[in-house]
């Protein structure tokens, strides 16, 4: 009877694997995934070739998307890199935010109106020639919101993007380059509430302020100035576009007081050239019948101008 029980307890054991009961229910094992790579990946592979070829086997098998991740981000890192040191560098710094979206030919054109103004004198950084950068950050309020789809039941605005670029002009007014801004009221009385900008009499004599079409103490309209009625794609932004000009900026603690200073200084001329700006000589505005062209008595610059923004424009605003 006993010796019945132990040649079924020896059977089950042999049915596992266990040919002499060594080692009770123990199953066989299956081979792993690297036995089934040694077998088939390492054939004809001996001694230290196949010993190399395991361990980097192994290394990958464990670490691969390390690899992949390590390797993405220094070609990111390769390519910002790569951007950032061959892009040209601004002389001139131009700050649009509002309800409108500038698309087309209008960017370059209004750069190179303002190219034109400080052509001679603004090469700030000495390179041997004059870079306008451009910034633009199209931004709706609540009343310009429900003001477009009054007009247009269909329009979409992604309000997302929208408080996005918010944010965008509050971190360009607050620590970014643009000097020279022209900015929708609300924008304006933001930044001109908070102290951003300058008073037009640090800018301007009292004479000179006696013939500018002030907005208030530190803006100017725009749309009411020679240089907007002369240039139609300046003149094409909303007609309660405020022209006005920042306070020093802060980023001068990272880039250095002096080299601040001589920006700030070579764009407030520019800024100044803008709201002082008088027609061509010969130009009558009152016999103009037609929109003056943009590059009217000025010399293509599409070679010797920055054309690309500091920021890119959203048209989800739209």
């Amino acid at each position: 009877m006993m010796a019945t029980i132990n040649d079924d307890k020896n059977n089950n054991n042999n049915l596992h694997g266990d040919p002499d009961g060594e080692h009770e229910g123990t199953p066989e094992r299956a081979p792993d995934e690297h036995n089934a790579r040694d077998k088939y990946e390492y054939h004809g592979l001996g001694g230290s070739a196949k010993k190399a070829y395991s361990k980097l086997d192994n290394f990958w098998h464990y670490n691969k998307w390390k690899v992949i991740i390590a390797a993405f981000l220094i070609i990111v890192i390769s390519v910002g890199a790569y951007q950032i040191l061959t892009r040209e560098k601004g002389d001139i710094f131009v700050l649009y935010a509002g309800p409108d979206y500038i698309g087309g030919n209008s960017q370059p054109n209004i750069k190179s109106a303002i190219h034109t103004l400080g052509a001679s004198y603004a090469d700030y950084n000495g390179d041997g020639k004059v870079v306008v950068d451009f910034a633009v950050i199209t931004y709706l309020n609540d009343e310009q919101i429900a003001e477009a789809k009054e007009k247009n039941d269909n329009i979409l605005i992604d309000l997302k993007i929208n408080s996005e670029n918010l944010k965008k002009f509050n971190m360009e007014i607050f620590a970014g380059e643009s000097i020279i801004c022209m900015l929708d009221p609300d924008l304006y009385a933001r930044v001109r509430d908070a102290g951003g900008l300058m008073p037009l009499d640090k800018e301007f004599t009292k004479e000179e302020i006696e013939t500018l079409p002030v907005y208030d103490d530190y803006g100017i309209k725009l749309s009411e100035t020679k240089f907007a009625k002369y240039y139609k794609d300046v003149g094409k932004l909303p007609d309660d576009t405020v022209l006005c000009v920042r306070a020093k900026s802060t980023a001068s603690i990272f880039t250095g007081r002096e080299k601040t200073e001589k920006r700030h200084e070579i764009n407030l001329k520019v800024f100044r050239d803008i709201a002082l700006f008088e027609y061509p000589e010969g130009y009558d505005p009152e016999n103009q019948t037609g929109d003056v062209s943009d590059t009217a008595d000025t010399p293509d610059m599409s070679d010797m101008i920055d054309t690309s923004d500091t920021f890119d424009t959203t048209e989800g605003n739209q």
